[in-house]
């Protein structure tokens, strides 16, 4: 089961930023180029810090699994480990920001630019 949840996190990271690569090829603006990189900024640092506190919720690692049969560390308590996974719940939730659509100061391309860019990034964080 451990090592199943660390390879969840690595497979969803992957497919985010592939994603991210996919979209940074169809980029045909500056905004939307530093869009998609700060994006997968995001993505990469939040997936890496969740790897890691996953790896490392108990000391020394084999604890994990050996807490039951015999043997000495410590774990995380289960409300912090609860607490960090609804927080990257959250993040991998998170939909773009407010429609645009019914601004009327707007062209029409820039509507359309600007739900592009809305669906990249929740494509992205919910992928």
């Amino acid at each position: 089961m451990f090592i199943c949840e660390l390879l969840y996190v690595v497979a969803t990271a992957v497919v985010k930023l592939s994603i991210g690569v996919f979209f940074l090829r169809l980029s045909s603006k500056r905004y939307q180029v530093y869009t998609v990189y700060i994006t997968l900024t995001v993505v990469l640092l939040i997936s890496t810090m969740y790897f890691f506190f996953l790896l490392f919720q108990c000391t020394p690692i084999s604890f994990l699994w050996m807490k039951y049969v015999e043997g000495e560390g410590k774990c995380l308590s289960g409300p912090i480990l609860a607490n960090v996974t609804y927080a990257h719940a959250a993040m991998s939730a998170i939909r773009g920001a407010p429609s645009y659509s019914d601004v009327h100061t707007y062209t029409h391309e820039s509507k359309v630019e600007i739900q592009k860019m809305q669906v990249f990034v929740s494509e992205l964080f919910c992928g």
